[in-house]
């Protein structure tokens, strides 16, 4: 099967209210834990590919199951590489994803920090990862 074109009538913006309140700290939780787990980011033209060890497959298949409920616009391709190799999570999407990806990675502490310095990010402004700083964040970036 090969995965359906990105739909480019998609708006790229993150509705943290589509994320039930009682399941949104479990939420900030995973996607902390998910982030911290990633150990290599790489580019693609249209979004980002994050690599994992293949032992945190649970917690990729969590982050994206919760994750899409806010973030529609994004295509979640997983690969999992032969031999035992490394899984990767590919976040694509229509035009401005990445930059939205970017700016939200650079604007969290989620993602660690050498991984983030080798992958080109900045990482000057970097807040503490919390609920209100998440959606204070997607509202920014939903209104840029």
């Amino acid at each position: 099967m090969v995965p359906k074109a990105i739909d480019e009538s998609i708006p790229v913006a993150c509705q943290v209210g589509a994320i039930p309140q009682d399941e949104r700290a479990r939420w900030l939780e995973v996607g902390r834990e998910f982030y911290s787990a990633v150990e290599e980011v790489l580019e693609l033209p249209d979004g980002f590919a994050m690599r994992l060890n293949p032992q945190r497959l649970g917690l990729l298949g969590e982050y994206v199951m919760r994750d899409r409920l806010c973030c529609t616009f994004v295509q979640w391709e997983v690969v999992v590489e032969q031999a035992n190799g490394p899984a990767w999570l590919k976040v694509r999407g229509p035009r401005g994803t990445k930059e939205f990806m970017a700016a939200a990675i650079e604007s969290t502490d989620m993602l660690p920090l050498e991984v983030a310095r080798k992958a080109g990010f900045s990482v000057d402004k970097r807040a503490k990862t919390t609920l209100d700083n998440v959606a204070s964040m997607a509202d920014k970036l939903r209104n840029t």
